[in-house]
């Protein structure tokens, strides 16, 4: 073990990265050490951090390479990704710094095209002088990757002048399912995104655009926070239904405590972390993506999977795909679970390049580690997705048991799942529900035996004592006097 390999592990025992449940060690030594200096001296969320990283790395790949998974499926790295939190939990900083190097091109390319943009001006000043007005040369084009706006035109027009690729990035993402709901047209935009997400080619024609806009190998990352109270917008049947949120990798970090700020040491000397994510950055950023004479896409790289690590990941997609056989009602198959492997194909290209970019590591296949670290982000998002289901499945307040009235004095699990269920609640709340009451100093359920539970003697629903009686009316008189006392203050 390097001494890199050795102060990363030092570290993980440190900020206990174990306890977030996110594949950290998956990510290259010098990409790890970024990670820890950002939590360290920005106090950053570690989950929130690495996967912004997964998708700036996509994004700077863009069409450059592609990921073959089977037959004439290839895919491009292009993730769509949210960040879900309470507010002051740091989403919004990472997201800056980690897609600053990006940003910084996009400034570049603005001013070069500012110059352009004159040099035009003036020859077609010079021949409108010379002639009839008309002018020989080509209008420059803006080239940029990010950007925030939301409508169809502003972003298949970005698209057009960068065939690379282009990435959504927004503070609150919220913001693209109202703006869905704000044109006639709602239903292009989600189109869109739904096609591209699949690699296939985009058309848009408008009776504004002189030409027909035509993408033959879109390339777009969406990446967004939003706020937890707000997560049930978008959590909903139009876009559960049309498969949208499906193709979304949501980052819910497991601690979710809001660090506190510390200072720097005296005489600590600080990296220079900036100059260390913008190197690898850089090299992703300078991979070639050929154009040819009529600058329209002449093919990306394709990357093919090493043997083992075909094999691997082809017994990994059939494991899903026999789990869904074994489901006899259409209406229970979730459309989610058909959508992992390309997501798994996607974080294993980012994963290979990051590592070459890092290490030096090979760029001529997709290894059989690059695609288990990707198998292991894949059910680190999907528990983040079964979480947050579950918490929006369930009311807002939890602390209503008079369904336990409704109950014989004995029933089982399934006969409390029955009642809850047809209340609204999910499975998941039912089982939580029956160990809480079953616990505590008085609890309101006992529980003989495996699956069975009967009502406590001791707990409210049932007759009790003088003394209970008696003892109850002074926590009474007690509570009052609080109320009381809150109430003057």
């Amino acid at each position: 073990m390097d001494r890199m390999s050795l102060i990363n592990a030092v570290k993980r025992d440190q900020v206990a990265v174990q306890e977030t449940h996110f594949p950290l060690d998956i990510f290259p030594e010098r990409v790890q050490a970024i990670v820890f200096n950002l939590s360290h001296y920005e106090n950053y969320n570690i989950e929130y951090c690495a996967s912004i990283m997964l998708s700036a790395i996509a994004s700077a790949i863009g069409n450059s390479y592609q990921i073959h998974i089977k037959g004439a499926w290839s895919n491009s790295p292009s993730l769509y990704m949210m960040l879900v939190g309470r507010p002051g939990l740091g989403k919004t900083p990472p997201l800056g710094f980690l897609y600053k190097p990006i940003r910084e091109q996009d400034e570049e390319r603005y001013y070069q095209f500012c110059d352009k943009m004159q040099e035009y001006e003036g020859q077609s000043a010079c021949e409108g002088k010379q002639g009839d007005g008309s002018s020989s040369s080509k209008s420059p084009n803006l080239i940029k990757t990010v950007i925030s706006d939301f409508t169809a035109e502003a972003m298949l027009n970005a698209h057009k002048n960068n065939l690379r690729g282009i990435s959504v990035v927004v503070d609150e993402i919220l913001g693209l399912f109202k703006s869905v709901n704000r044109y006639t047209n709602k239903g292009n935009l989600i189109e869109l995104l739904l096609t591209s997400y699949s690699g296939q080619p985009l058309d848009y024609i408008r009776k504004s655009e002189k030409y027909p806009i035509h993408i033959k190998q879109p390339c777009i990352n969406l990446i967004g926070s939003i706020q937890t109270s707000l997560l049930g917008n978008v959590f909903c049947d139009e876009y559960s239904s049309n498969g949208l949120l499906d193709r979304f990798l949501f980052v819910y970090p497991n601690n979710r405590t809001i660090s506190k700020w510390k200072r720097t040491a005296p005489g600590e000397k600080r990296p220079d972390i900036e100059h260390e994510w913008k190197a690898v950055m850089e090299k992703i950023l300078n991979l070639p993506y050929p154009l040819d004479d009529c600058a329209n896409n002449s093919g990306p790289q394709v990357l093919e999977f090493s043997d083992d690590a075909e094999e691997y990941f082809y017994d990994w997609n059939n494991q899903i795909i026999d789990e869904v056989n074994a489901i006899e009602d259409d209406m229970k198959v979730e459309s989610r679970k058909m959508k992992l492997c390309s997501n798994a194909g996607r974080l294993a290209l980012i994963l290979q390049v990051m590592k070459w970019a890092s290490e030096n590591a090979s760029l001529q296949f997709v290894d059989l580690e690059s695609v288990k670290g990707a198998i292991r982000l894949i059910n680190y998002y999907e528990d983040t997705y079964q979480r947050l289901k579950a918490a929006l499945s369930e009311p807002n307040a939890i602390s209503n048991d008079d369904w336990i009235e409704e109950m014989s004095e004995s029933f089982t699990t399934a006969e409390a799942e029955k009642v809850l269920k047809g209340k609204g609640y999910s499975q998941r709340f039912v089982f939580k529900s029956l160990e809480r009451l079953t616990q505590g100093p008085h609890p309101r359920l006992m529980r003989p035996s495996r699956g069975c539970y009967t009502k406590s003697p001791m707990s409210e629903c049932a007759p009790c004592s003088s003394a209970q009686a008696e003892g109850r009316k002074q926590d009474e008189v007690h509570t009052a006097q609080v109320h009381d006392v809150v109430k003057v203050s």
